[in-house]
């Protein structure tokens, strides 16, 4: 029987178990990001992993000072190692080691030696809902280029505010275009890269020839933000040709380039190109206007390039419709990307300032299958064998062929951030980014390869099929009185009763059903080759020079003389 207080203490022990329990995972989990074993030298894993997200599937931490410190040291050493070797001309070593200072000085001067360490994760926050997070820490006191090139300070992200709600992929960001032209001409210069120089000074002066502004003042009139759009309009469809085939029903697409400006420079030196041509067109409302330019193109959506100028924007757009949609979107009169479900699930929770962002939409990835699949299909009738089945391959490793993903980067003084969500789990990707492209790219590759081979041995197959046709005519002839016969399927005691002959192997459709063809078939002329002399007598004939039959697929000849001749390409 128990007592009260020895249940009690049994109460207490269960506790302790469980908490024993949790504090190991919990001491655990320390031990991951407090590694009993200080290092030796100097690292800012501390700093990094205190960023990230730990306990997902993806963790990972590296030191960079080993392959990025004193990095524009060890391009100096491979420099003096190529100067040292033999056979080097005077002038060609005067260029290499120009060469050789302009990318020393571009390292040294971007800051990338200072990063002080790197870092990922990526962790589910709901079931096939992922988050990730990139860290590259920046060593105090460093002042780089590559710090302030790509902003410096998070800030709103004003793109969003620009896109329609039916955008499927979107990428804005900061880009200091004028600083990176100047610190490539400064490097250049310090470099004594004289040609590079003078090319970007002719450059420079050619664009204030034509436009009356140098490049240096179109540069400056940018605004620093520059960023790309595609949207897939599922009210409106067309078709697209690829090839023999032609896909149907797709979503009619828009692209857009948008740059930031601080005045009207860019805008008004493109408008001005544009209104010369007597086939462009102008258009504006209340806060946008632009021109558009007809073109004529073999496509089935509405291509007219537009620029424009909306807000703090400069905007090209593959037309004008798009324009108006982007007006209306920014003035609240037509839903945006923000105001859609799809984008509030993956941006919950993630910084609404940075300096970049980017957006997929799975209605990108659909659109994309679409077209892969039709291009596979035409890939593997061609060379005679099934398509590759991608998707298979990128299920195999975890990957979706629809996925979808939001994302923010900021730089700030501690160093480069970046934080996602989306359906694609992260570790999965990076592991098999390695498998799944290369492979993609290899048979791409691979298959016109395998197209040409096939063909290859079709023509081949061909030409011996025309060497047997001929010389049963010879023999009909030569039993004959020297007359050819009236048809092809008079000389079926010569071909070995065997009509397939007739067929030639890329013919298709009849190479399909080249085993059911009758000789009844080949009397009515269901054949790949055409008989140029039906009945014809042989006298004083150049059995080198007549041709009797030929190939309708290739058009390769047989001649009276047994031989087989190519058509000249």
């Amino acid at each position: 029987m128990q007592t009260p207080c020895l249940t009690f203490i049994r109460q207490i022990g269960s506790f302790a178990v469980v908490a024993g329990c949790l504090l190991g995972g919990a001491l655990a989990q320390e031990s991951v990001l407090k590694p009993a074993v200080k290092s030796a030298e100097p690292t800012a894993f501390r700093e990094v992993t205190a960023q990230l997200d730990a306990g997902g599937s993806l963790f990972v931490y590296l030191s960079t000072d080993q392959f990025l410190g004193n990095l524009s040291g060890k391009v100096r050493d491979v420099g003096q190692f190529i100067l040292g070797m033999p056979g080097m001309a005077p002038g060609e070593r005067a260029q290499a080691e120009q060469v050789i200072g302009l990318i020393q000085s571009l390292v040294r001067q971007s800051g990338i030696e200072e990063a002080a360490g790197m870092g990922f994760s990526g962790i589910a926050i709901e079931k096939g809902f992922y988050r990730t997070r990139f860290v590259l820490q920046r060593a105090g006191g460093s002042d780089g280029y590559l710090w302030h090139w790509f902003g410096s300070k998070p800030h709103p992200l004003a793109g969003l505010d620009l896109l329609p709600a039916d955008t499927v992929w979107a990428g804005f960001g900061d880009a200091d275009l004028l600083g990176i032209w100047e610190a490539l001409l400064k490097s250049g210069t310090d470099a004594k890269l004289a040609p590079m120089v003078a090319g970007m000074r002719e450059l420079s002066a050619n664009v204030e020839k034509a436009t009356g502004h140098s490049l240096e003042q179109h540069l400056a009139s940018y605004g620093g933000e520059i960023g790309i759009a595609l949207v897939l309009d599922a009210n409106r469809t067309c078709n697209l040709p690829l090839g023999e085939i032609e896909l149907e029903e797709l979503p009619e697409p828009a692209l857009m380039l948008a740059l930031k400006v601080k005045d009207d420079t860019l805008f008004n030196t493109v408008e001005a190109a544009l209104a010369q041509n007597p086939q462009s067109s102008s258009g504006k409302t209340e806060t946008a206007r632009w021109r558009s330019l007809t073109v004529p193109v073999p496509v089935t959506f509405p291509f007219r390039p537009t620029v424009a100028r909306l807000g703090d924007y400069l905007m090209v757009a593959s037309n004008d419709r798009l324009v108006e949609r982007v007006d209306k979107v920014r003035a609240g009169k037509e839903p945006g990307l923000k105001s859609g479900p799809e984008w509030q699930r993956l941006a919950k929770g993630l910084p609404t300032e940075g300096n970049s962002f980017a957006f997929v939409s799975p209605r990108f990835g659909q659109a994309i299958e679409k077209v892969q699949q039709a291009v596979l299909r035409q890939a593997g009738e061609k060379s005679g064998g099934a398509a590759p089945d991608f998707g298979a391959l990128q299920g195999a490793f975890g990957l979706s062929m629809t996925p979808a993903s939001y994302s923010v980067s900021w730089t700030d003084a501690t160093g480069l951030h970046g934080v996602g969500q989306g359906t694609q789990e992260p570790a999965a990707t990076l592991v098999s980014s390695a498998v799944v492209a290369p492979t993609a790219i290899m048979a791409g590759m691979m298959l016109p390869a395998l197209a040409k081979a096939k063909s290859t041995a079709q023509e081949a197959a061909c030409m011996n099929n025309l060497k047997q046709i001929a010389l049963g005519l010879i023999m009909y002839a030569n039993d004959h009185g020297d007359v050819l016969p009236p048809d092809l399927e008079s000389i079926k005691e010569y071909l070995g009763g065997a009509p397939r002959m007739l067929v030639c192997p890329a013919d298709s459709p009849r190479a399909g059903r080249a085993s059911s063809l009758t000789w009844d078939d080949v009397a009515k002329g269901d054949t790949s080759y055409e008989f140029i002399k039906p009945g014809i007598k042989l006298d004083g004939s150049d059995p080198a020079t007549t041709v009797v039959c030929r190939c309708r697929v290739h058009g390769t000849a047989a001649f009276l003389d047994g031989h087989v001749e190519r058509p000249k390409r």
